[in-house]
């Protein structure tokens, strides 16, 4: 059997790329055994989400205490204590790529709702901060689509998050001017 030129550059852009994604899929394994800021689990969208809303809150509670509960405790992602007051966030993340947007269930047990959407990048597009008192959601199913995002604008911090990260990429630039030094 013969291959076409043109399909054996197809397969072999698409190991290059599976082979990428293993890497970095490799990387952030690792990075989880690492770090105790980064929740333990193989869902990384949501272990993308859950860190970047662990630096919202650690910009927002500079001197609160942040846990990230054990794994039998569904309804919590992050744990804040500030002021003798806890705080239970669930966070639910979807991806440019998911077509429909569709959140997984929410479990009981939290206090706000953090809600991202990330970017092709995997970066931040929407980031969202409902208390559970002002969630009203008519449905089970729940999609993060313009219709679902509008009766929550007010409750939008996507550019509060982008410029905590500004901030860190600053301080990332910084460092690096300061080694070459």
């Amino acid at each position: 059997m013969k291959i076409s030129e043109n399909f054996n550059s197809q397969v072999n852009g698409t190991i290059s790329a599976i082979t990428k994604y293993g890497s970095a899929y490799e990387q952030l394994e690792q990075l989880q055994k690492d770090y105790d800021f980064l929740q333990k689990g193989d869902q990384k969208t949501g272990v993308i989400g859950e860190f970047f809303s662990y630096l919202y809150l650690k910009d927002k509670f500079p001197n609160g205490k942040i846990t990230i509960p054990n794994a039998s405790n569904k309804g919590v992602d992050l744990i804040v204590n500030s002021n003798k007051e806890e705080y239970n966030y669930q966070v639910k993340t979807v991806s440019a790529f998911s077509e429909t947007k569709r959140l997984s269930p929410l479990k009981n047990g939290w206090t706000h709702l953090i809600l991202i959407v990330l970017d092709k990048s995997f970066m931040p597009e929407l980031f969202f901060i409902i208390e559970k008192n002002n969630f009203k959601p008519e449905t089970k199913t729940i999609s993060l689509v313009d219709s679902f995002l509008a009766d929550y604008k007010d409750y939008d911090k996507t550019k509060e998050l982008k410029k905590i990260l500004k901030k860190y990429e600053q301080n990332k630039n910084n460092s690096a001017k300061k080694s070459k030094l």
